[in-house]
């Protein structure tokens, strides 16, 4: 609070408080894929849409892909450029900072963000994206701490793009309502590699199988028709120690080889359980 004394008259100038938080959006990635039948070519097309229309805009947007993975034929919407690639992208997008540019390309009367586009030889999978954004106008009015006043938001999630992973479906802990691994009974977790239509689990190679960040090995696999459609799945259990999972985790992601060539990457939503206690208290 700044103070000002004329005379004997002392006058206190109130804070301007931060104006109302905006509202956050939620952005839709609409993917479409198709195939050059000379090149064979693989053109991925992205629209991004924003809802509520009077939210606040998408600064950047990043496909999460695999080193490596080639890349060509990025268009992008006007206003927007391609970001320099990084390490942990692989190939990412981002448009220009500059406010006018942010504001023209995601007017408050219009939903969509943009249509991105991108080709690549590698056919289609499962990639992450990660969408973030904010008001950077909100940060220029005038108050004692803007920095308390910059609000920005942040949004994950899952769309098709070129990567050498087939993603296959994965269960943990199956025979849970809701999978829970409890680190301090440290009881094995049981993790089941279905068979669908497109593949079968009789093509994994177990001693490939890795679970979660820390990439345990499975002590054990089998083969055994769990879901009852006729088609073998692949079982495996998995040592628990108290440093393999946080109780921040939310989902558990699997990954192993095929012996038909193509990486395979599955995830199933889990609850951890029985974390230290500070480990606790930060995950709350």
């Amino acid at each position: 609070m700044a103070v000002a004394i004329f005379g004997s008259v002392i006058v206190a100038a109130a804070e301007q408080p931060c104006p109302p938080q905006p509202l956050r959006p939620h952005v839709i990635v609409h993917a479409t894929v198709t195939q050059d039948s000379d090149s064979k070519l693989y053109t991925y097309r992205y629209r991004l849409n924003r809802y509520p229309k009077d939210s606040l805009p998408v600064y950047e947007w990043h496909l999460d892909l695999l080193d490596g993975i080639p890349v060509m034929g990025v268009s992008s919407p006007k206003g927007w450029i391609r970001a320099v690639p990084s390490s942990t992208t692989g190939w990412t997008l981002g448009p220009l900072k500059d406010k006018s540019v942010i504001q023209g390309s995601q007017p408050g009367t219009d939903s969509e963000v943009g249509e991105f586009s991108l080709g690549s030889p590698v056919p289609p999978g499962t990639v992450r994206y990660y969408i973030s954004g904010g008001d950077p106008s909100i940060a220029n009015q005038e108050h004692d701490d803007s920095d308390d006043c910059v609000y920005g938001w942040q949004q994950n999630g899952t769309t098709l793009g070129p990567t050498n992973f087939f993603t296959i479906p994965v269960a943990i802990q199956p025979t849970m309502g809701m999978p829970t691994i409890d680190v301090q009974r440290k009881t094995p977790v049981v993790v089941v590699l279905f068979s669908t239509k497109r593949f079968s689990a009789v093509n994994i190679d177990p001693n490939s199988v890795r679970l979660g960040n820390s990439l345990a090995k499975a002590t054990s696999n089998h083969l055994v028709d769990f879901d009852r459609d006729g088609i073998p799945d692949l079982l495996l259990e998995f040592p628990v120690t108290e440093d393999m999972f946080s109780c921040n985790e939310k989902s558990v992601s699997v990954i192993a080889n095929s012996k038909q060539g193509p990486y395979l990457w599955g995830s199933d939503f889990v609850t951890v359980t029985g974390c230290k206690r500070s480990e606790e208290k930060a995950s709350k």
